[in-house]
């Protein structure tokens, strides 16, 4: 016996029947970098030095050699325009796996999200489909009050872990519950004979109108 349970929250509602599905696309080539410690974004975009890099990239490739590695800020960013027509009408989030320790991302000059611990992944979304994006983020491992705040480890700096581009449909599962795909899956009761699987979930409409959705169980 299977009981499935759906927690829909954040629904503005519906009209036509939707595909739910994700499409997951690498974001690491085409960034720059700059070892400018400085975390104003309105005097580092218009500094010069700038060098290609590819992700995953840190300041600190000697940090194991060295005791006195680099902690301070740098800077990195990436131009782009989505053009492909399947992501027209789609929503679209940058995931970063992780940044160390601190990260400001900036997108087209405006401050999307300031995230804290260099061993947690986050989700930025506002990304434009039909413009071209300027991507900046800013980034600090001098690692001040920002949790684990001392051990046996390097704290790298640098956008260490990969950065993905995600885009779905306007109706979609959350992906901004810290970053998780949105599904949770709970036995709360199993025995010898059955058990009961919980499904929960949050659905968010990002469309102007309403829709209508089915949910199909297999």
């Amino acid at each position: 016996m299977k009981k499935i349970f759906l927690l829909i929250l954040c629904l503005s509602a519906m009209y036509p029947v939707v595909n739910a599905g994700r499409v997951v696309q690498s974001f690491n080539d085409g960034w720059y970098y700059v070892a400018y410690n400085d975390n104003r974004f309105q005097k580092v975009r218009c500094h010069e030095g700038w060098e290609q890099v590819h992700l995953p990239h840190t300041w600190n490739t000697d940090a194991y050699s060295t005791r006195n590695y680099r902690r301070a800020s740098s800077w990195y960013k990436k131009e782009f325009r989505l053009e492909a027509a399947e992501m027209w009408d789609k929503q679209l989030y940058l995931k970063f796996d992780a940044v160390n320790s601190l990260a400001d991302v900036y997108l087209n000059g405006e401050l999307l999200t300031t995230h804290k611990g260099g061993y947690s992944a986050f989700i930025v979304d506002k990304v434009r489909n039909d413009v071209s994006n300027l991507l900046m983020v800013h980034v600090n491992n001098q690692n001040n009050q920002i949790p684990p705040l001392s051990g046996d480890f390097t704290i790298f700096g640098g956008i260490y872990r990969d950065v993905w581009l995600i885009s779905v449909g306007k109706q979609h599962i959350s992906l901004t519950d810290y970053a998780s795909p949105g599904v949770y899956v709970d036995l709360p009761f199993v025995s010898e004979e059955k058990a009961e699987i919980s499904v929960r979930g949050t659905l968010v409409n990002r469309d102007v109108q309403r829709a209508a959705l089915k949910l199909n169980v297999e």
